[in-house]
């Protein structure tokens, strides 16, 4: 399932900044559908909060979250929570960027990433950025973050997307410029420098030390399963007024009726993941908006192909067919959303769109689960609550699945 609300060509949250910046700009956490309250349209503080789509600078920005609890972390290149990513956004940044049609662009930290051959990248750093300790920007700085992300024994979410990268032969050429020399060619490293989540940390950072990043906001405060504190980075490099929050608290909560009642009653400016079931109640709110950022959030059901039933590829044409994939959005997402057909993002450069959409086909799963020998087969489908959404989906094709004779 792929999740994609329109974005709104007269909101400037939604319409003309990079997905990344969403939180840069105004708080909010990158992707889907949320719910705010006037602060969260203009940037005001909260007793200053108007209707305005125009910026000002000032206030305390309270964003709710769900999914955190005790293994909360901040990590300039890694989350473990959904809250994890809005304090990863706030003050870490990437090499490259992705614009809102998810091109990538060079707005983030490089003045330029070129690919000199198939297996040879070029790094240059734009000039005069600095960590929130003052610190330059460096290339040093660059290549320790490259072997961090590199490093299996960090467990970080970059380290396969850039495993082409030989972390023992990257090389400074000067202080702002540096060689990426891969194991095998490879065309994709450009992409996986825009990845959120591949931040620039400083030489010597560590998890369990001080979060310096080159971002918008700096940690003042971190308490696991509650919430974090960040206030702005007055040495900010970027020459637009950013950023426009003096302070930006993000809020953990334990579920999503906690967050609604805490944004009804003032306590929070925004929240995100809003379940889809009560954008039009909300809607009826005469102070609160709801804000769709045009996205490639989805909501897979992903089959273990290594493994019994789901080795043999007839049992999985099978459960492709069982899905109403037109059912789940309406039930899940109440139509905020399209059907998916299979495969990652439209938005990525490798997507097939000429390939026929699928369709709910319950004779056809059923005989090709009887060709497969799986009949009234029994399987286990494991979700979480850390995204809108996810439950319901499971919830739904367990009953979808029924019609083909399978348990799930």
């Amino acid at each position: 399932m792929e999740e994609r609300p329109s974005p709104d060509p007269k909101n400037p949250l939604t319409s003309t900044i990079s997905r990344r910046r969403l939180l840069i700009n105004s708080g909010i956490v990158v992707g889907g559908a949320m719910l705010v309250g006037p602060l969260a349209a203009c940037g005001a503080s909260p007793n200053t909060a108007t209707t305005s789509t125009s910026p000002k600078r000032g206030g305390n920005f309270r964003l709710g979250v769900t999914g955190g609890g005790s293994g909360d972390i901040i990590d300039g290149q890694k989350i473990v929570t959904k809250p994890d990513q809005a304090r990863l956004t706030a003050g870490f940044e990437t090499l490259l960027e992705y614009d809102e049609n998810y091109k990538l662009q060079t707005t983030g930290l490089a003045e330029s990433v070129t690919q000199d051959a198939p297996d040879k990248w070029t790094i240059r750093l734009k000039q005069g950025i600095t960590f929130h300790d003052g610190k330059t920007l460096g290339a040093d700085d660059v290549i320790y973050s490259l072997q961090r992300i590199s490093d299996p024994k960090q467990g970080l979410f970059g380290t396969a997307g850039l495993a082409s990268v030989d972390p023992n032969n990257i090389t400074k050429v000067d202080d702002r410029t540096v060689r990426l020399n891969l194991k095998h060619a490879d065309s994709t490293i450009g992409d996986q420098l825009g990845q959120y989540y591949n931040g620039m940390v400083p030489v010597g950072y560590t998890r369990a030390g001080q979060q310096i990043g080159t971002g918008p906001y700096k940690v003042q405060s971190f308490t696991k399963g509650q919430q974090s504190v960040h206030v702005r980075n007055a040495n900010y490099w970027r020459n637009n007024g950013e950023p426009w929050f003096d302070q930006v608290t993000i809020i953990d909560f334990p579920d999503v009726a906690a967050q609604v009642n805490a944004l009804l009653s003032g306590q929070i400016d925004a929240m995100t993941d809003i379940p889809a079931a009560q954008i039009n109640v909300v809607k009826n709110h005469g102070s609160l908006g709801i804000l769709e950022g045009q996205g490639a959030d989805w909501r897979p059901l992903c089959m273990a192909i290594d493994m019994p039933p789901f080795d043999d590829n007839k049992v999985r044409q099978a459960f492709r067919l069982m899905v109403d994939r037109n059912a789940m959005v309406q039930q899940v997402f109440s139509g905020h959303g399209r059907i998916a057909n299979d495969l990652y993002s439209p938005f990525d450069a490798a997507y097939d769109s000429s390939l026929p959409q699928r369709h709910q086909d319950i004779a056809q799963a059923k005989s090709l689960l009887h060709q497969a020998g799986k009949d009234n087969l029994v399987v286990d489908l494991h979700t979480t609550d850390g995204a809108a959404g996810m439950v319901d989906s499971a919830n739904i094709f367990a009953t979808q699945a029924k019609a083909a004779g399978v348990t799930v």
